[in-house]
């Protein structure tokens, strides 16, 4: 036991006089998560803010049509993700797009109302922002979707009705009873004429809400940040027990691996040493990944003896992760290639990046025999205020693998070192 403790030491102060590739591995992880908060305005904790579309407006129609698109920001719904600036020349607009940095700008030509009201061609010009990347594509869908449902509208209308709407949205010809009835009655005949084609609709969404469960924990938007977090924690401590147990490698090619298997060690105790301190450098990786998630972005993990089980059944099964690779990969260079590609695969499959439910069938099914999705859902119910009930099978299927990927990497390096090849 004492030679096993001298060797963890050993390994430890080399690690400590050279940490670069501890931090690299953390490094990548801790920038997606730092972009993430960056971009949904979620640093420091709180309720991340919904990104708004900044939008500069020329309506050089002046139409009833026209001012009712131009003031779509006024609407207190779509105020919440629309911020709409007027201004009254492209010019003016574009000079607002390069000094104020917004979004996108949008044209509305002379004659709009009255096109759209006759059934004539109209061409709504977008003009996105090159230095943003997301919000000019989104204007550019949501505009879209605004000239399909117009260009449908528009087809509704009967022959001569266009003048009749003209007025109505000017505000006259309100106190022609008759005449409205009698538009009113023309649309809906040409709606009824096409509802096999329009109903009933092939998508239909079913809205409820569950009044009990708002009443208990209150009203909370989903928080894909929160979500996100725990498939890079997983993600970044299997890069870090990959780059701790090259270190195995690394001392067979410089022949300090010879040097201490000729002295008083045994093999087992070697490789027991070297999953121990790759074990440790994991647990302090894991502790400060933590850490950044709760001081930086808002994570809070509550009930701590579920999540020090959880956090034990993760490192072990990081580390024997680490230890299996390694086991198979002949080279430093085979087993950084392997590791990485293995890890992005489970990464991506397992649920770091998106919902395994949104996969295709066989991935799906797939994904829950990758350490990661296990993982990932272990930490995401910790993170949500889980305890023990919570945890249900992820904690149990955690610590099988962590047995599995341990004994099956020491099982196999230990194979390796007695036909010679370590």
């Amino acid at each position: 036991m004492r030679t096993i403790a001298v060797l963890v030491l050993k390994d430890a102060r080399r690690r400590l006089a050279a940490p670069a590739a501890i931090l690299v591995s953390l490094a990548i992880p801790l920038a997606l998560a730092g972009t993430m908060a960056l971009a949904f305005g979620h640093l420091g904790g709180g309720s991340p803010a919904p990104p708004k579309l900044d939008l500069v407006i020329v309506d050089l129609d002046g139409g009833p049509l026209s001012e009712f698109l131009a003031g779509a920001g006024s609407n207190a719904r779509a105020a919440e993700y629309l911020t709409t600036t007027i201004a009254k020349t492209p010019e003016e607009g574009l000079a607002l797009m390069r000094e104020e940095s917004r979004h996108a700008m949008l044209v509305i030509p002379e004659g709009f109302t009255n096109d759209v009201l006759e059934g004539r061609p109209v061409t709504l010009k977008l003009v996105k922002n090159p230095s943003a990347r997301v919000m000019p594509i989104i204007a550019q869908q949501g505009l879209e979707v605004v000239g399909l449902y117009g260009s449908v509208a528009a087809r509704f209308l009967p022959e001569g009705g266009a003048e009749r709407v003209r007025g109505l949205l000017d505000g006259k010809g309100w106190d022609d009873a008759a005449g409205v009835a009698a538009l009113l009655a023309d649309v809906y005949t040409r709606v009824t004429r096409s509802e096999d084609i329009l109903f009933p609709p092939i998508i239909k969404v079913d809205e409820a809400e569950d009044t009990a469960q708002e009443e208990k924990e209150g009203t909370h938007s989903f928080d894909f940040l929160s979500w996100m977090y725990p498939g890079l924690i997983v993600m970044a401590l299997l890069f870090v027990s990959l780059n701790q147990m090259k270190d195995l490698l690394s001392e067979q090619e410089a022949g300090t691996l010879r040097r201490q298997l000729a002295g008083p060690v045994t093999a087992s105790q070697v490789l027991i040493a070297k999953i121990l301190s790759t074990a440790g450098t994991v647990t302090v990786s894991l502790a400060l990944l933590l850490a950044i998630g709760t001081l930086f972005f808002g994570m809070h993990w509550s009930h701590p003896v579920p999540l020090a089980a959880a956090s034990i059944a993760l490192v072990f099964a990081a580390t024997g992760f680490g230890a299996l690779v390694y086991s198979i990969a002949r080279t430093q260079g085979q087993g950084d290639t392997i590791g990485t590609i293995v890890v992005m695969l489970m990464s991506l499959i397992g649920g770091a990046f998106l919902p395994p439910s949104v996969l295709p069938g066989g991935l799906e099914i797939v994904s829950r025999f990758t350490f990661n999705y296990w993982g990932n859902e272990t930490l995401r119910s910790l993170s949500a205020g889980g305890s023990w009930p919570e945890l249900g099978a992820h904690l149990p299927a955690l610590a099988t693998m962590a047995v599995v990927f341990t004994l099956a990497g020491t099982f196999l390096l230990k194979q390796r070192h007695l036909r010679g090849a370590l």
